[in-house]
């Protein structure tokens, strides 16, 4: 075997090892009281990296795209407590999430059938009073460019100061528009 051949050998041999070495950290999420899957969940880790749960509540992510093993995983998800943990210190197959109640100040309720369109017209109308904007200074910059295109020009020459300035050279310009 050449020198080549070696090399070649070697470095299909890391890279399989490279990937049968590397774990995975696989898990699902449930609801703590129901034991019902949490689907859609952001499960985050590392820097600006992260999964979301399919619809049984499984994810699973390579340990590779995490830097260290001290990295916190956040899991949250719309109607939960968010949960944290250092990758190093859980690695559970089943993970409970706590329900929580989001409380809202007002909500209206209408038996009023409306249409998307009235909906959105009622918005347009109150936006101003239900999303005051402060006061700001902004500096704008406009450009503006205008592109005429000209058929034909009508001069209507009378008489000029200018002894050059003659019938027959303004009909000349005229014409070369």
């Amino acid at each position: 075997m050449t020198t080549l051949g070696k090399i070649i050998a070697g470095l299909i041999l890391l890279l399989l090892s490279n990937s049968i070495f590397s774990q995975s950290f696989n898990s699902r999420l449930v609801d703590e009281n129901t034991k019902q899957p949490i689907p859609y969940a952001t499960i985050q880790f590392g820097k600006n990296k992260g999964v979301i749960s399919n619809e049984e509540g499984v994810f699973s992510f390579s340990l590779n795209n995490v830097p260290t093993e001290q990295d916190s995983v956040i899991i949250s998800s719309m109607g939960f407590e968010r949960k944290a943990f250092v990758l190093k210190q859980s690695l559970d197959t089943l993970i409970a999430l706590a329900p929580k109640a989001f409380e809202l100040n007002r909500v209206f309720l209408s038996s009023d059938p409306l249409e998307a369109e009235e909906i959105v017209e009622k918005v347009k109308e109150n936006l101003y009073d239900n999303y005051k904007a402060p006061v700001t200074k902004k500096k704008i910059f406009f450009r503006q460019t205008d592109l005429n295109e000209m058929n034909k020009v009508d001069f209507g020459f009378q008489k000029s100061t200018i002894a050059e300035l003659d019938k027959q050279l303004v009909d000349s310009i005229a014409s070369l528009v």
